[in-house]
């Protein structure tokens, strides 16, 4: 017999006018990104992957936990309404490293696009919430970035806001190219990798 899980209390998160109503991309880290791309193509039929590798080439500024930030990323992302990401952290310290520590593979955060980095998380401080984790200046781009904050009291998960950068990032690995080490990556959109 299965022991039920105390009631947790569940502290009440206030309205955010920019959340409108719905979740754009479900955050799953996971440790073998290339293994869960076909687990998740299998299971949910999700295909057209485009990835991305987030490093010193591409991201200027990261925070983890109020000092900055020098965790690295692999992503995968696939699907719509909502989006589907995959993480498999390279470098951290960073909240992906933890989570994978404490859980394992799995749903580690939810995320709303916002068109206004800045103002959104202005507007999450203001009410108590802090960034555990951030990132942005996308090299090349003129805007984008993302921020973490630990909302696990309120909703049992991490929540993320997330500028889309502008112009939108050249992918590394998907699409009509197959998946790469962190050497690979394109030349063209927004980056200036070197």
């Amino acid at each position: 017999m299965v022991e039920p899980r105390p009631t947790r209390v569940v502290n009440e998160l206030p309205t955010l006018p920019f959340v409108r109503g719905r979740i754009d991309q479900l955050g799953i880290v996971v440790r073998d990104l290339e293994h869960s791309i076909a687990h998740y193509t299998t299971v949910f039929g999700l295909s057209e992957w485009l990835g991305y590798n987030f490093d010193d080439r591409l991201l200027g500024d990261r925070t983890y936990r109020g000092k900055p930030g020098r965790f690295e990323m692999r992503v995968a992302v696939a699907g719509k309404n909502p989006q589907v990401e995959l993480i498999q952290p390279v470098r951290g310290p960073s909240i992906y490293d933890e989570y994978l520590q404490e859980h394992g593979d799995g749903l580690h955060h939810l995320a709303v696009f916002v068109r206004d980095l800045r103002a959104s998380v202005g507007e999450l401080e203001a009410r108590g919430f802090r960034v555990v984790q951030s990132g942005g200046s996308y090299r090349g781009c003129e805007r984008g970035g993302f921020a973490y904050f630990d909302t696990t009291p309120e909703l049992g998960i991490t929540f993320e806001v997330l500028e889309l950068p502008s112009p939108r990032l050249p992918h590394d690995f998907g699409g009509d190219r197959l998946p790469r080490d962190r050497t690979g990556g394109a030349e063209d959109g927004c980056s200036n990798r070197a």
